[in-house]
């Protein structure tokens, strides 16, 4: 996206003029933009071990991360509770939200895995009464005939 491309183009020069705090503010807003992001997520630890701004950076993450099912972020969050803020307690509970996220992404995974399994499986309307291995076939449901 070239909004985010900009952004992270913009916050690399403010970082260069030392306008640290700015720089911050727009790599947070292109973490939003493309939350997936591990180029501008790794960005952000810089800036966040550079500067000390730990708490900040796990308050933008989980405001980004309260908007996708997506537990990368949070595992991000639970490494810096563990690491960088210390907080154990913290840290447990995060990783028990990623493991809530990432048991109900496997369980939607399975359910579509499932559903693509019926639906290659399903037969086309009116075959099922037809069986061309054996040449048999039904005119009618009950009264089958031989070819």
């Amino acid at each position: 996206d070239d909004r985010t491309l900009l952004r992270v183009e913009l916050a690399e020069l403010l970082e260069g003029n030392d306008e640290h705090d700015a720089a911050f503010a727009v790599w947070l807003s292109a973490l939003r933009e493309r939350p997936s992001s591990k180029a501008i997520l790794e960005a952000l630890w810089r800036h966040a071990e550079r500067s000390w701004r730990w708490g900040a950076l796990v308050e933008a993450l989980r405001d980004v991360a309260a908007s996708s099912e997506e537990p990368f972020l949070l595992r991000k969050v639970a490494e810096i509770e563990e690491g960088p803020l210390q907080d154990p307690e913290s840290a447990l509970s995060t990783w028990r939200q990623v493991a809530q996220r990432e048991q109900r992404a496997e369980e939607q995974q399975h359910e579509e895995q499932d559903q693509r399994v019926l639906d290659a499986n399903q037969d086309p309307p009116g075959a099922a009464n037809q069986f061309h291995g054996n040449r048999l076939h039904a005119r009618r449901p009950g009264r089958v005939r031989e070819r």
